[in-house]
C-alpha cells in the first residue's frame, strides 16, 4: 500500500516539474533565462526547436530591455526586440505564445544564444 502512494508521488513530481531555465545574463537590475524545447506546430504538423526567453525585473525601477536577436551578424529591424517591464516583473514566451516574440527558431543547435546588442534601461 505503501508503494502505491509513493508511485503517486514520483508520478505527480514528475508530471508538474518544472522546465530547466539556464541563465544567459545578469547583472543588479534584469536577469536573462533560456529554456531550448521542442514544440509541435498543429498548423503544419511538424516540429521545431525554439528557444525561449525569460527577462526578470530585479529592481524596483521600471526597465527598458533592447536586443537583438539573430544568429545573422546583420542587424535588421525585424529582429529587434524591446521589452519594458515594471519594477520586480518577468516576461516569457513558451510553445503557444507568440505575443511577446522572445523566442527563436532554431533549425540546428545553436552553439550560442542570439542575443546581440544588449541595452539596459531603468526608467521611473
Amino acid at each position: 500500500m505503501i508503494s502505491i502512494y509513493f508511485y503517486i508521488l514520483f508520478l505527480l513530481n514528475f508530471e508538474f516539474q518544472e522546465d530547466a531555465w539556464e541563465l544567459f545574463y545578469s547583472d543588479e537590475v534584469i536577469s536573462i533565462e533560456f529554456l531550448k524545447k521542442n514544440c509541435y506546430d498543429k498548423i503544419i504538423n511538424e516540429n521545431f526547436n525554439y528557444t525561449f526567453f525569460k527577462i526578470k525585473n530585479k529592481s524596483q525601477n521600471n526597465v527598458l530591455v533592447s536586443f537583438f536577436l539573430s544568429d545573422d551578424s546583420i542587424k535588421i529591424e525585424e529582429n529587434f526586440r524591446r521589452v519594458i517591464l515594471n519594477p520586480y516583473s518577468s516576461k516569457q514566451s513558451n510553445c503557444g505564445d507568440n505575443f511577446w516574440r522572445l523566442s527563436f527558431l532554431s533549425e540546428n543547435e545553436m552553439k550560442e544564444i542570439p542575443i546581440k546588442s544588449l541595452s539596459i534601461e531603468e526608467f521611473n
